[in-house]
């Protein structure tokens, strides 16, 4: 089976909204400015060229870069893991959020990123939480999995599928790849359970211990995704607190119940994921204020932020995210954003 992610599907799990649309487009786009940056420099332009290599030469530019990976999957469960659930409102069945969801979602709040959402940075960030997390546990039941299967009266080969699902993936953020990685892993994971299973080494509650708590890690990283909406809103919005910020609180309000809280210092934009976009906005706002000679700290923006009370920002909400804060490098002070 092939499966592109960035094509539609007759999967009810592939149906896109319009604004998802806009924004698919945008994330593309955005790739694109970003490539052309690359290719485009003086010394390509038209004239520039060594008067060698003659006037033939002028539209030597490749095209925008891209690319592709494919994942071979053994197990149902990784298979499951990656095409997530549909929610059935009518029997009270809640959607479950798979690697083909995440990996499209997190292209835009990627690229919503990288214009100036502080929405976005809290997603990615949530997201980057709840991978360290992920990993974690994995690599500690992967080094459990291999001390129990080193046998010495066996020569152990892992339990694989007769016909593996080879996936091809397309995404178009760095956090879909790490998705899929981690997938992989779970993939192994299960193959190891399985073989420690048919040898009388495994029981059913080392199944419980080992799968089923990496399927909720999985789970919980992908669905971390869910907590961003598509609303326009920048940092600049926030410190002037305009129609379009209390916009953006009400979307949240009431849309996401205030799943999603702002911690202030991704407010203030001093503290992002390790593993986000570029983002010029800010680096131009932080050399603007550097250059005025005056200060930038997160107080206005989270005074502005209390001006719409749903927004939820409070210490004691965020005391997790400041703990990981000091194990990263972001904390941009003005000019070095």
């Amino acid at each position: 089976m092939t499966t592109e992610l960035n094509k539609e599907s007759e999967n009810p799990l592939n149906k896109t909204t319009d604004i998802d649309n806009a924004m698919s487009d945008l994330a593309v786009k955005q790739n694109d400015r970003v490539n052309a940056r690359v290719a485009v420099k003086s010394w390509n332009l038209p004239g520039k060229a060594d008067a060698l290599v003659g006037p033939g030469t002028a539209g030597m530019t490749p095209g925008n870069m891209q690319m592709s990976a494919v994942v071979k999957l053994h197990s149902r469960l990784s298979i499951n893991l990656f095409r997530g659930r549909k929610g059935e409102p009518a029997t009270n069945t809640r959607p479950i959020i798979g690697l083909a969801r995440f990996g499209r979602q997190v292209a835009l709040v990627w690229s919503a990123s990288g214009m100036d959402d502080p929405f976005a940075d809290q997603c990615l960030m949530d997201i980057e939480i709840a991978y360290e997390q992920a990993i974690q546990t994995l690599n500690s039941k992967m080094k459990s999995m291999e001390q129990l299967l080193a046998l010495d009266e066996f020569a152990i080969t892992l339990q694989a599928s007769e016909k593996p699902v080879d996936l091809e993936l397309k995404f178009f953020s760095p956090w879909g790849f790490r998705g899929a990685t981690l997938l992989k892993q779970f993939d192994k994971l299960v193959r190891m359970a399985l073989t420690a299973r048919h040898l009388g080494l495994f029981t059913e509650d080392d199944w419980k211990s080992v799968i089923h708590e990496s399927q909720r890690v999985l789970r919980h990283m992908f669905n971390e995704v869910d907590g961003w909406i598509s609303t326009g809103v920048r940092r600049a919005d926030i410190r002037m607190g305009n129609p379009l910020a209390v916009r953006a609180q009400t979307r949240y309000t009431e849309l996401k119940k205030g799943y999603l809280v702002l911690d202030g210092e991704i407010i203030s934009g001093k503290l992002r994921a390790k593993l986000s976009p570029p983002n010029r906005i800010l680096e131009n706002y932080w050399a603007e204020t550097a250059k005025n000679k005056t200060l930038a700290t997160e107080v206005p923006l989270v005074e502005s932020v209390k001006k719409i009370p749903a927004f939820g920002f409070s210490a004691n909400q965020t005391t997790s995210i400041k703990k990981t804060a000091t194990r990263r490098n972001q904390s941009a002070t003005p000019g070095e954003a």
